[in-house]
């Protein structure tokens, strides 16, 4: 490694070293952004937390370096199971580390995933579609619709609701499975009635956003073949393992962004691919890929501006100008770019003009300081993508300047600089795009690797001396490094669910002065006590304590019946939720005791000859469990208590 090298290395860690500590400190806040609108400051606290989420970086890190140094220094090349070993090791990687991020900050890492999908402040996307029957007609009314979702998606087409509409259809043909996802699910929000009346596959289609870290691990795949086909094997590699290190890519566990680079890494692969071995059908997959790309979030569509100037630099590099061809690759990319929308319109009679426009007057009523935001859009994008590639990606932009070649890493690299200019001052960003733009990402990050030290002057990208992998290794170190400060220092996703201190209506044992009881009742709901006594200051009410009991987790939220009746004739009635509405059934814990007192009004002053009735039913439904037991209803679906005058 040259002096020169050896210095801008050193530079390199001092500059990543010293931004990150500054973000930790909060010395400089602007660094998160302008005072319009920054990125939330909220410094993890929990040590123990810490410690073991950086221990998932290190495993990550050390087994990522391990396995690039053996696979890039193979004098014979590098062997298909040892590239496979990487590219799993990163399709592993990718979740390990957005787990390891949230459990920096929330130690139970499901409870979060979970609440960040049914959040309609942090997604929106699950309510939007939760208790849809009849998808057709949601399609067919989607414009319609949009004003009245949450805000992400009254911004969003219909690609991302249909996910967890499509969940909810194949959990719903496996009805016991369905009940196994749900039942831990529903412990996380118990009190949250409106989750608890959901179904079990409506409840389970979260998965579909939750399983969005695993998900997102799949880019690596086109993004190794993208990386073949413009660079080499071996680099290839390298941007397959810095891939689950990149900021934009951590932080933002369960945000269907991450997953949107899916498409558009298959899109330039096959974009490319058809402009350089002269085939309309690989051009016509590639507009589709973006297609579907779109369909789930229209931003997409300004990575066009990348793409048409590709295939401008890409035709003005090889000359003669065939204009017939060029007209035949524009049919073919235009048709595969509308396939989706066309069927969406042929089936549902909406076109993606409809849905733009509905969009589009929430997404540009958001009031941004043009100029001010014209570079803090760069910055954000830039920063997330991390120090250490945003000195690759100058570094490749000065080799293509210098080489003016037609070599299409040269030409995406000029492409996507420039396009980048273009988009931002378009002025159709508002705000934060680290998040937004996440489908540039693996553009990016090749055009960045391109400029690794060992990639010109060497066979075939062999490593011939493993020192010459050391200023690969420390960025992928220091990558990591900043990806934990980020994760450390800024919140980047609230639900604004919050966990409320309150107390448990449980009681250890049966008190002294309950009357005992055994009855029964479906789900493993058990009736073991209760009490009754007048209200306090009022003749006409009394106070009736339930103590319930349950050996397993429920699933439903059952409502409690107090029926009391004189001569079969109601004189009064409470219908409720467990201990006042506060502790429905599906907060109970196996075992516990759980002690449920309500004031029930009556009708009557003397209480000679009446009866109580206790039961539980569905309120959906009107249906009532069955019980068995002590002082059980001729019905069977009730506890007669004889009250006395």
């Amino acid at each position: 490694m040259t002096s020169r090298r050896y210095a801008w290395l050193v530079g390199l860690v001092v500059v990543t070293l010293t931004w990150s500590l500054l973000l930790i400190a909060d010395i400089m806040p602007a660094l998160r952004g302008p005072l319009e609108w920054r990125w939330p400051y909220e410094l993890a606290s929990d040590p123990g937390r810490i410690a073991t989420s950086g221990l998932a970086f290190v495993v990550y890190l050390t087994v990522a370096s391990w396995l690039l140094r053996h696979t890039v220094t193979c004098t014979d090349g590098p062997r298909r199971r040892w590239i496979w070993a990487v590219v799993v090791w990163a399709l592993i990687g990718t979740p390990l580390i957005q787990v390891a991020v949230v459990y920096l900050r929330h130690p139970d890492v499901l409870r979060e995933l979970f609440e960040r999908t049914v959040s309609l402040h942090s997604g929106g996307y699950f309510s939007a579609v939760a208790e849809v029957e009849n998808i057709n007609d949601y399609l067919r009314n989607y414009p319609a619709l949009m004003p009245d979702f949450p805000i992400h998606p009254k911004r969003h087409p219909p690609g991302i609701p249909l996910m967890f509409w499509l969940a909810r259809q194949v959990f719903a043909l496996a009805p016991n499975l369905a009940r196994r996802v749900a039942l831990p699910l529903r412990g996380f929000q118990c009190d949250n009635l409106w989750l608890q009346y959901l179904s079990d596959p409506q409840i389970a289609s979260a998965w579909a956003s939750m399983a969005l870290p695993g998900l997102a691990g799949l880019t690596v795949l086109p993004l190794y073949r993208l990386g073949c086909y413009l660079l080499n094997r071996r680099l290839a590699l390298v941007a397959v393992v810095l891939y689950p290190l990149l900021p934009s890519v951590g932080l933002f566990a369960t945000m269907w962004d991450q997953f949107i680079p899916l498409f558009t890494a298959l899109g330039l692969l096959w974009f490319i691919q058809g402009l350089e071995e002269r085939r309309l059908f690989p051009i016509l997959a590639a507009g589709l890929a973006i297609s579907l790309g779109t369909f789930f979030n229209l931003g997409v569509v300004i990575g066009l501006a990348i793409l048409g100037l590709y295939g401008l630099f890409w035709h003005a590099f090889h000359r003669p100008l065939d204009l017939k061809r060029i007209a035949l690759e524009g049919i073919a990319f235009a048709a595969g770019l509308a396939g989706v929308w066309v069927i969406y319109w042929l089936f549902w009679g909406v076109t993606a003009l409809d849905v733009w426009r509905v969009a589009m007057s929430f997404h540009l009523k958001m009031a941004r300081s043009y100029w001010l935001w014209f570079f803090f859009h760069l910055y954000d994008f830039l920063f997330f993508l991390g120090i250490p590639l945003i000195c690759l990606l100058a570094v490749g932009l000065w080799r293509a300047l210098r080489h003016r070649s037609g070599k299409p890493i040269c030409l995406l690299t000029l492409a996507f600089v420039l396009g980048l200019l273009v988009i931002d001052l378009s002025g159709t960003a508002r705000g934060e795009v680290a998040r937004v733009w996440l489908f540039l990402v693996p553009w990016a990050l090749l055009i960045g690797v391109q400029a690794l030290s060992w990639s010109e002057g060497q066979a075939g990208g062999r490593v011939r001396d493993r020192w010459q992998l050391w200023p690969t290794l420390t960025i992928v170190v220091l990558l990591g490094l900043q990806l934990f400060a980020a994760a450390v220092s800024l919140r980047v996703i609230h639900t604004r669910y919050q966990d409320r201190l309150r107390p448990v209506p449980t009681v250890e044992t049966l008190p002294a002065q309950a009357r005992p009881l055994s009855a029964q009742f479906d789900e493993g709901i058990e009736l073991i006590g209760y009490e009754v006594k007048p209200a306090l200051g009022d003749s006409s009410a009394i106070t009736l304590t339930l103590y319930w009991r349950t050996d397993a987790r429920i699933g439903w939220p059952w409502t409690v019946f107090r029926h009391v009746l004189v001569d079969g004739q109601l004189v009064g009635q409470c219908d409720s939720h467990p201990a006042q509405d506060t502790w429905p059934t599906t907060c109970w814990s196996p075992g516990e005791i759980v002690v449920d007192s309500q004031e029930i009004p009556l009708d009557v002053r003397r209480l000679g000859g009446a009866t109580l009735k206790v039961g539980l039913y569905d309120a959906e439904t009107g249906r009532r469990l069955s019980v068995v037991g002590e002082q059980i209803s001729p019905e069977g679906n009730a506890v007669e208590i004889a009250l006395s005058p």
